[in-house]
């Protein structure tokens, strides 16, 4: 899936390390959820405070998280309490991004358990998970 567009960063941001897709905009780009309005990523402990220092105004909490609000996007310090080394297992890179793994968004979405709308998301991502661990059906040959 192509979402260079949805990711532009501001042009004053210079992050270290790709910055990792999670909730909503991570099951956007497995294709099992809609777009969101707001792009959710992780980065770095170095880059969120590189970023606070330069936005302190736009610095929050989102839960037990810390956060920063610019324009269309949130960083994450920490989702759920898991830092970006944390979820880095197993990532999708992309060109200037990556995307958190199947099985750890499974986890940090199992882990909003008091938001209700999180079991069918819970339940896309275990569908789709399974989908890709199904073998390839073998060719017929040709009689």
């Amino acid at each position: 899936m192509n979402t260079t567009q949805y990711l532009d960063l501001p042009s004053w941001i210079d992050l270290h390390a790709p910055s990792i897709l999670i909730g909503q905009s991570a099951l956007f780009f497995y294709q099992i959820g809609e777009r969101p309005d707001k792009v959710n990523c992780v980065i770095t402990e170095k880059d969120f405070d590189q970023i606070a220092v330069l936005r302190p105004d736009c610095v929050g909490k989102q839960g037990s998280d810390q956060v920063i609000w610019i324009e269309d996007m949130i960083f994450f310090r920490t989702i759920q309490l898991f830092c970006y080394n944390a979820i880095k297992a197993n990532l999708l890179s992309e060109e200037n991004y990556a995307v958190i793994s199947l099985d750890r968004l499974f986890l940090i979405t199992s882990l909003d358990f008091t938001n209700p709308k999180r079991e069918k998301e819970m339940e896309k991502i275990l569908e789709r998970m399974n989908s890709r661990s199904e073998p390839a059906a073998k060719p017929r040959r040709a009689r």
